[in-house]
């Protein structure tokens, strides 16, 4: 609650008096300081199979100032990750990051003395790209690609044996079903 002091005189005294509105604002001076909070999440400027580039996005706070530190909070999606590295710069690159991985990351920033660090500010979501092609063996002497996994959204995207394993499993071990022995030079032994 604020006040508003009056230096009138009244009738009976020629003191100032105090009138207070509940719809004032606290001034700054009379509260503690606030920890200071992001208003908008970090933007990504650049994406990578390993890596992710971010803009912290913290000029726009809630929460009072100076900021005397900037630090990167950062988990996969699935919660099984979790880090938190400092930061000195606007950007910031992530890196040695899981390939076709969904990540969430906020900026924490801090203020000296009272009010100290907030709480982190809005998440970015952010997915890293999936691996690069890699040859594999071919039954046929030369290196064929690896096929092509689909995302959820049934665009083709590039795939290395470890990212959609779960995919490319199956689309092999159906291959190897029905793949004829002969093709493999193999001969059947006799009965």
């Amino acid at each position: 609650m604020a006040a508003t002091v009056i230096c009138a005189p009244s009738p009976n005294s020629s003191q100032c008096r105090a009138q207070f509105s509940a719809l004032s604002r606290v001034p700054a001076a009379a509260r503690p300081p606030q920890p200071p909070v992001p208003i908008a999440p970090p933007q990504l400027t650049a994406v990578g199979a390993t890596y992710l580039w971010i803009q912290l996005n913290a000029n726009s706070i809630n929460g009072d100032g100076p900021i005397i530190d900037r630090e990167v909070e950062y988990r996969t999606v699935s919660g099984t990750m979790y880090d938190l590295q400092p930061v000195d710069k606007t950007t910031h690159k992530i890196g040695h990051l899981d390939p076709d991985t969904e990540y969430e990351i906020s900026v924490l920033l801090t203020r000296p003395l009272e009010g100290g660090t907030g709480a982190p500010g809005p998440p970015l979501r952010a997915r890293t790209k999936c691996a690069a092609f890699r040859a594999r063996p071919s039954f046929h002497g030369g290196p064929a690609p690896w096929p092509p996994c689909r995302s959820q959204s049934g665009r083709l995207m590039a795939q290395a044996p470890e990212v959609c394993l779960r995919k490319q499993l199956l689309i092999l071990s159906d291959s190897l079903l029905v793949f004829p022995t002969d093709r493999l030079g193999l001969s059947r032994a006799p009965n």
